[in-house]
Order: C-alpha cells, then sequence, then structure tokens
C-alpha cells in the first residue's frame, strides 16, 4: 500500500510484525506515528532538528539503525536524493488538476 510522500529529510522506517513489538514500542509507535505516513509495514517520520534523540529511542526499542548490515531505518534528505532502500520502492507519481 503507498504512503504519502512528505516534503523535507523524512526517516524510512520498516516496521517488523506488530507481535514482535514491546509493551514500550508500541506505546511509542502509537503516540508517534500518524495514520497517512504509515501502511503498517513502512513508516515516514518527518526529521528535524531533534529527531536524533528519536532515532535514538528507535533504536533502544530495537529497530536498527543504517550501520546495522539489515538495516530497519534510513534517512533520506536532499543531499542523498537517490538513496536505494533494499525495501522500499519509491515511485514517482503525476499530479493531475
Amino acid at each position: 500500500m503507498p504512503v504519502k510522500e512528505i516534503s523535507g529529510p523524512k526517516l524510512v522506517i520498516r516496521l517488523p510484525d506488530r507481535d514482535t513489538f514491546s509493551k514500550a514500542a508500541k506505546k511509542y509507535l502509537a503516540a508517534h506515528m500518524l495514520p497517512n505516513l504509515t501502511d503498517g509495514k513502512l513508516w515516514i517520520m518527518p526529521w528535524s532538528y531533534d529527531s536524533d534523540s528519536e532515532y535514538r529511542k528507535l533504536q533502544q526499542l530495537g529497530f536498527n539503525g543504517e550501520d546495522h548490515s539489515d538495516s530497519d531505518m534510513y534517512l533520506y534528505t536532499s543531499d542523498n536524493p537517490d538513496l536505494e532502500i533494499p525495501w522500499a520502492l519509491r515511485t514517482p507519481v503525476k499530479y493531475l488538476d
């Protein structure tokens, strides 16, 4: 299912099966995930100046960072517009008026 594209820097996060989440992870995701930015398997999180602490929190909850061999999170910015994420297909769309 498509996830809405947002402008600006964003963290693209792969979500594992909900049954594997800890109670803390479920609570965190319920408080932070916007419904239009997730399809249950992928979550797009806007990136801002204080997002480093969010990134670390996600790692504490069991998500693998970009430095891991099986990463769950990738930072997509204008500095790396052609970022290849092995588990997320980015498809350009046309907007019609």
